[in-house]
């Protein structure tokens, strides 16, 4: 899902005056060669100009509820994740109603039509036609905060939420932070991660490729209470929740991560414990600083040293 091509809200005011403009140049190039005095021709020209207004007005509200997810088409990763942030119910109850505002224009344009056509003087029509942009302008001032509110939303969507693939096989990279996670990330994929040496660098979901078959998701944090994480930290759990075919759980048998192995050990027993229905491999990261009695004593719990086999085992898998 990609959530960047969502374009920008804007306020009433824009709405209202760029399809008035539009509405007149459309109105201009169809009735310029009618007469000036005929009163047909200025009921037809009334009626075309609520039309024109209002099939543009409607088509650029239109953009925001179809351009919005559906949380019935929602991954379940992308579901939760947006509950979390945002609220799927103050989602819908904002694109409803300017839903219902669409609605509402088009029930007035109705309306004035009908009365311009029976109206019995030029007048009359122009009249009409202006109190219908009156009432338009008031529905559109109804939903202003709305719209603020949706333009708000849309940020969030942009900006807060990473953009992954929900379709294709996914491994999710969990470990301590500094053990090795993001060069694993970005030896087997296309990916290229800011990489330094210290602790929680990764400040957002780090995603990389191999081909259209393989997703790889370096994912931040050390599984602590769901209550006390940050907001990484959660959308590291529910992309291993819902999305995650397979867990890599990177180990740093050195300690130069600073975290001891008893330590990470309890955090591999926690993602089993957790995440017991997902398939779980080992790779031993750092393995140049490794001796070879500490690579011996590992290689018998089939621990991954080498990322070129690690890389031919997932796309296997």
């Amino acid at each position: 899902m990609n959530l960047q091509q969502l374009q920008k809200v804007q306020d009433d005011k824009f709405y209202f005056e760029i399809s008035l403009r539009q509405a007149k140049k459309e109105l201009h190039r169809k009735f310029n060669k009618l007469p000036r005095d005929d009163i047909k021709r200025t009921k037809s020209i009334e009626i075309e100009k609520i039309r024109f207004f209002t099939k543009i007005l409607t088509s650029n509200l239109n953009i925001i509820p179809n351009s919005f997810p559906k949380d019935t088409d929602l991954n379940p990763f992308y579901k939760e994740l947006i509950e979390n942030n945002i609220g799927i119910a103050r989602m819908k109850r904002d694109l409803s109603m300017i839903t219902g505002a669409i609605g509402l224009i088009f029930k007035f344009q109705e309306l004035t039509i009908k009365a311009i056509r029976i109206a019995k003087t030029k007048e009359k029509a122009i009249t009409l036609q202006k109190i219908f942009l009156g009432r338009t302008g008031s529905v559109l001032r109804s939903i202003r905060k709305t719209l603020a509110d949706v333009e708000i939303i849309r940020q969030k969507l942009k900006n807060e939420l990473p953009t992954i693939k929900t379709g294709i096989k996914t491994v999710c990279i969990v470990g301590y932070p500094n053990v090795g996670k993001s060069t694993l990330l970005k030896t087997i994929t296309t990916a290229n991660p800011e990489i330094n040496v210290y602790p929680f660098t990764t400040k957002s979901l780090m995603v990389g490729y191999v081909g259209k078959e393989l997703q790889l998701i370096d994912s931040p944090g050390t599984f602590r209470d769901k209550n006390e994480m940050n907001t990484i930290e959660k959308q590291s759990y529910l992309a291993i929740k819902h999305l995650a075919d397979i867990i890599v759980f990177v180990i740093d048998y050195t300690e130069s991560c600073g975290y001891e192995i008893p330590l990470q050990e309890e955090m591999l027993n926690k993602i089993k414990k957790e995440f017991g229905d997902k398939k779980l491999v080992l790779y031993a990261s750092k393995s140049d600083m490794m001796n070879e009695e500490q690579i011996k004593k590992h290689s018998a719990e089939n621990v991954f040293f080498d990322p070129k086999k690690l890389r031919i085992f997932l796309l296997k898998k």
